[in-house]
């Protein structure tokens, strides 16, 4: 069952520089999407460039595209997605399609509109409604803006540090050590 989504703009036309810039967006992305089952891209421009440089073989869908597709073209790839049993998905998309997606599974709008590198993530629990960001255990002073909030600019999410409550402790041959 399809339970995250992590949505990264790559939209010329919403502020991307060139092939470089889209992908250093995905590269700087990385650590967030260990755990997707695979990666869709927009076949089209700074999403297209991006999806070249990615570690993972990426495929290709036009309703991540300028175009879009519209929430009825984003409720259908969402049925793909969950009929080849991805359980997270990485799109690389366009605004329209960020918009598209967002509003089909959210609802709504994104906070600022998605531009060049809005970075969004929705998460549902099993056969429940799509929530914006992350449920955890985590307290939320240790939760990034992302998992907060479930949308914000990659800009922003490089600039929070990684967030610990304390040194991890083993348990060793002569008791607790610090590591």
């Amino acid at each position: 069952m399809l339970r995250k989504l992590l949505l990264l703009c790559l939209d010329e036309e919403a502020g991307g520089d060139g092939p470089a810039d889209a992908a250093g967006a995905l590269r700087r992305l990385a650590h967030h999407w260990e755990w997707i089952d695979g990666v869709l891209a927009a076949p089209e421009g700074l999403a297209l460039a991006a999806a070249r440089t990615a570690p993972v073989p990426v495929g290709l869908d036009a309703r991540l595209g300028r175009e879009g597709a519209g929430e009825a073209g984003a409720r259908e790839l969402l049925a793909a997605l969950a009929a080849a049993r991805w359980r997270g998905a990485l799109l690389l998309l366009g605004a329209p399609a960020f918009g598209s997606l967002w509003s089909a599974t959210a609802g709504g709008v994104p906070p600022s509109g998605p531009r060049f590198g809005s970075v969004g993530l929705l998460t549902r629990a099993a056969g429940g409604p799509w929530l914006r960001g992350r449920r955890s255990s985590d307290p939320l002073p240790l939760r990034s803006q992302l998992e907060r909030e479930g949308f914000c600019e990659l800009a922003v999410l490089e600039a929070e540090r990684p967030r610990e409550v304390a040194a991890l402790q083993l348990a060793g041959g002569g008791g607790w050590r610090e590591r």
